[in-house]
C-alpha cells in the first residue's frame, strides 16, 4: 500500500476516463432543432441507445427522420444508423421531432415523437412505437392525437411493475394533457387508457416531465398558466384504495413571464428532486433562473427552492435577436443511493455546459464539472451547447444514475452556411459513499463505499476538516475535498491504525464495494467535529481517475 501512496499526487493530476465524443454531425439544419424529454437510455448488458432527429436521408430538405443510436461499448463509439425508418413518413410529410425513449425491464425500448405532413403546425400529431427485445421488431405506429392538432408535447416514464406511462398533448383543445398507462405490463399489446382517476391539470398543461417514485407514485411536472405562468407538480400513488391526484403545487413564480421548463429525478427512499427555470421564457424582461428543489416523500411537501443559476436578460436574449434562446438548456438525474442531485445547465456568461451536484442540506449547489466552451462563437450565442440531457431513471434498475452519469448535448455552427448541429455524448462515472453508523467517540466509524462498474479497481478514500468547496481539479472534474492536513494524513494512510482500509480494491461483484474505517479515539474533544468524506477509484496506467463519488459528511458525537 505504501506505493499506492506515493501515484496519489500523480493520480490528482492525471486526467479522468471521461471523453467528448462527437456521435452525430447531420449534414444541414434549416431551422431549430426540437428535442424530447428523454433522448438516451441503457439496457440491462449495459449497451446505450439515443433517439435523435436525423436528417441523413433528407440532406437538401427540411424532412426528418427519427434514428435510434446504439452503442455497445460504454458509449466510446456508436452505431448511429442501429434503427431508422421505424417512423412511417409519406414522401410528401414535412417529418418528425421532438422524438423521447424509455426502456423497460425486459430491455423494450417505448419511443414518441410528433409528425408532421405539411408545413403547416395544425397538421401534426403524437406518435408511438416500441422495439420489441425479444422479436428484434417493431410494432404498428400509433397515431396517438389523431391528425391536424397543432399544439404538441409528450414524456414517457416506466415504473417498478413495468407499466408505461405516457402524457401528451389532448386530441382536441389547445394546451392540454392526457395522462395514460399501458394497458399491460412493458406494454407489450402496445395500448393505452386513461388513468383512473383521469388527469385534470391546473389550467394549460405543456412540456411534461414524469417519473415513478420509489413507492410506486406518479409524479409530473408540466408548465401551466394557472397560478402564474409556471412550473406546476402533481402526483397519485395509483396502488391507493382510492386513487387522487394531488392538487397541483405551483413550484415557481407568478410573473407574467413564463416559467416553461423543468426535469424530475426520484431515489430509494421515496423522494423526488426537480430543477426548472423562472422567467426562462425568451422576448421577456426579468433575468432567468435555474432552480432546484426537493419533495420529501414522507412528509410530501417540498423544499424551498435552491438557485442554481441565474444570468441577465441581456446576456440570455441580446437585445434585437429573433431567435432567443430558451430554458432547454438544464438537465438533472439522482444517485438513488445517496440522493445526490446531478444537474448540467449552459451557462451564458462564460459559454460552458457546468454540471453540478447537490443533496438535501447544502445551502448551494457545488459544481462537479465543466464542458468548456472551444467554439468561435460567444457564450450567449443561440445555436451553442444546447439541449443536455443526463440519463437516468429509478425503473428499471439498470438505467439508474448510480451507474454513472451519461451526458448527451448539442453544438451548433451558427457561421456554418446553413446552422449545422453535432450530437456529443460524454461519460462521468459516479460512486456512492454513505454510512448508517454513528460517529461517536470510542467507536469504530464505517463508511460504506460502491461503485457500480468498477469491480476489483482500486480505490482512494479521504477525508478533510475544510469546507469541500472549491475541490480538486481533475480535468473537467472535480473531487468535493480540500488539499488540506486531514485529507493528506488520510490520503498517504499516516494514521493506519486510525484511518482502516482507506485504501485497497473494491469487491469483484456488481456493484463494487468496500468498507473504510475510522477508529473514532475516545478524546471528548473531537466532539462536534464536521468531516467531509469522498473517494475516487482509478484502473491504473496512464487512465487516471475514473469514478468519483459523492461527497459524504458527518460529525463526531459523544
Amino acid at each position: 500500500m505504501r506505493k499506492l501512496s506515493f501515484l496519489i499526487p500523480a493520480l490528482l493530476v492525471v486526467g479522468t476516463l471521461a471523453a467528448q465524443t462527437a456521435i452525430y454531425s447531420g449534414p444541414v439544419r434549416t431551422f431549430h432543432t426540437s428535442v424530447g424529454k428523454q433522448r438516451i437510455v441503457r439496457d440491462s448488458a449495459g449497451n446505450l441507445y439515443t433517439i435523435y432527429r436525423d436528417q441523413f436521408n433528407h440532406p437538401t430538405s427540411t424532412q426528418n427522420d427519427i434514428a435510434i443510436g446504439r452503442s455497445t461499448d460504454g458509449g466510446k463509439t456508436w452505431k448511429m444508423d442501429w434503427q431508422k425508418g421505424f417512423a412511417f413518413n409519406g414522401a410528401s410529410d414535412w417529418g418528425n421531432a421532438g422524438p423521447c425513449i424509455a426502456i423497460d425491464g425486459n430491455d423494450n425500448l417505448h419511443c414518441s415523437w410528433w409528425h408532421q405532413t405539411t408545413s403547416s403546425s395544425s397538421a401534426r400529431s403524437i406518435r408511438y412505437n416500441r422495439w420489441d427485445a425479444q422479436t428484434k421488431s417493431w410494432g404498428t405506429e400509433l397515431n396517438v392525437t389523431g391528425n391536424g392538432y397543432g399544439r404538441v408535447t409528450q414524456a414517457l416514464a416506466v415504473d417498478a411493475k413495468n407499466y408505461v406511462w405516457f402524457i401528451h398533448s389532448r386530441p382536441s383543445g389547445s394546451w392540454y394533457c392526457e395522462m395514460k398507462r399501458s394497458d399491460l405490463p412493458y406494454a407489450s399489446d402496445m395500448k393505452f387508457s386513461p388513468t383512473n382517476p383521469v388527469f385534470t391539470a391546473a389550467g394549460t398543461c405543456q412540456k411534461p416531465s414524469i417519473i415513478s417514485d420509489f413507492l410506486g407514485r406518479i409524479h409530473v411536472t408540466y408548465y401551466s398558466t394557472a397560478n402564474g405562468a409556471t412550473v406546476h407538480h402533481q402526483w397519485m400513488d395509483p396502488g391507493a384504495t382510492t386513487p387522487v391526484w394531488s392538487t397541483a403545487k405551483p413550484l415557481g413564480n407568478s410573473n407574467a413571464v413564463a416559467d416553461y421548463y423543468s426535469v424530475l429525478a426520484a431515489d430509494l427512499n421515496g423522494n423526488v428532486y426537480v430543477v426548472y427555470g423562472r422567467d426562462d421564457q425568451g422576448d421577456k424582461t426579468p433575468d432567468p433562473e435555474w432552480f432546484l428543489r426537493k419533495w420529501d416523500g414522507a412528509s410530501k411537501t417540498w423544499s424551498s427552492p435552491v438557485s442554481i443559476y441565474k444570468t441577465k436578460r441581456a446576456t440570455y436574449d441580446p437585445p434585437g435577436s429573433k431567435n432567443y434562446n430558451d430554458g432547454r438548456v438544464i438537465s438533472a438525474a439522482c444517485d438513488e443511493t445517496t440522493g445526490e442531485l446531478y444537474f448540467v445547465y449552459r451557462n451564458f456568461d462564460s459559454g460552458e455546459l457546468v454540471l453540478g451536484r447537490w443533496h438535501d442540506g447544502d445551502a448551494v449547489p457545488t459544481t462537479y464539472a465543466k464542458l468548456v466552451n472551444t467554439g468561435t462563437l460567444p457564450p450567449n450565442s443561440r445555436n451553442y451547447l444546447l439541449y443536455p440531457q443526463l440519463r437516468g431513471s429509478l425503473f428499471p434498475t439498470f438505467n439508474r444514475t448510480s451507474i454513472g452519469l451519461d451526458c448527451m448535448y448539442t453544438v451548433g455552427d451558427q457561421n456554418a452556411p446553413t446552422p449545422k448541429y453535432t450530437l456529443y455524448y460524454d461519460p462521468f462515472p459516479v460512486g456512492s459513499l454513505s454510512s448508517t453508523g454513528a460517529p461517536k467517540i470510542g467507536t469504530t466509524y464505517t463508511l460504506d463505499l460502491s461503485a457500480f462498474a468498477d469491480k476489483s479497481m482500486a480505490y482512494v478514500a479521504a477525508l478533510s476538516v475544510a469546507d469541500i468547496t472549491p475541490g480538486i481539479g481533475v480535468d473537467r472534474r472535480l473531487i468535493p475535498l480540500v488539499p488540506d492536513t486531514m485529507f493528506f494524513l488520510t490520503v498517504l494512510n499516516v494514521v493506519p491504525s486510525v484511518f482502516v482500509d482507506f485504501q485497497g480494491s473494491l469487491s469483484a461483484s456488481t456493484p463494487a464495494t468496500a468498507q473504510a474505517k475510522i477508529v473514532i479515539p475516545n478524546l471528548p474533544a473531537l466532539v462536534n467535529i464536521k468531516f467531509y468524506a469522498a473517494f475516487i477509484t482509478y484502473p491504473g496506467g496512464p487512465m487516471g481517475i475514473k469514478t468519483i463519488s459523492n461527497p459524504f459528511t458527518f460529525t463526531i458525537t459523544n
